[in-house]
């Protein structure tokens, strides 16, 4: 008759632990329940930062295509510049030359009334090519406040970067917090 007594209170202490074990595994589960809603909340942030992620790389974007059309820009103007030098070059030779031949025939006066009309037209050259570099030189100071408006934003952009690391940092520490035994 002992045999079947202690049959008996062994299945009743398993019967008893299989309780207790029910009572942890429910316990569990509220913790679980817990963990996933962070989770939740974890993973809609993630995807709020990659929606930012994707709205900042559209803007680079945007501002390396810019910055593309901007260094054409420069590149046209800088062509421009060695075509005005090239020009005011050849004139000047060109005058020199002229000069040096007025200068031996001055006594005559048809050569008198064609250097009179030489230095005419030299002034008028003159002036066009004051203005013709007072405008590029002003095109080129445009260009390059510009330039610089798109260095300053793109160095907003690497604050950015630190933000999203510090996110990244935060995130881990949190996983640390929560998955320690």
């Amino acid at each position: 008759m002992d045999i079947p007594d202690l049959t008996l209170a062994i299945l009743r202490g398993i019967r008893d632990d299989i309780g207790k074990l029910q009572t942890r595994f429910d316990g569990f589960e509220s913790k679980f329940g817990k963990l996933e809603s962070r989770f939740d909340k974890l993973e809609s942030r993630f995807d709020k930062l990659d929606a930012k992620f994707d709205r900042l790389e559209a803007k680079v974007d945007k501002h390396d295509a810019r910055f593309d059309r901007l260094e054409a820009k420069v590149d046209r103007h800088d062509a421009r510049f060695d075509e005005h030098d090239a020009r005011f070059d050849a004139v000047d030779n060109s005058l020199e030359t002229l000069g040096a031949a007025v200068q031996r025939c001055v006594t005559r006066e048809e050569f008198a009334m064609t250097m009179r009309l030489v230095d005419e037209r030299h002034e008028r050259m003159y002036a066009l090519i004051v203005d013709n570099n007072a405008r590029t030189t002003a095109a080129h100071l445009e260009l390059q406040d510009t330039v610089h408006q798109i260095m300053q934003s793109l160095g907003q952009h690497g604050s950015l970067a630190a933000r999203v690391d510090r996110c990244e940092q935060d995130i881990i520490d949190i996983k640390d917090r929560l998955f320690r035994p």
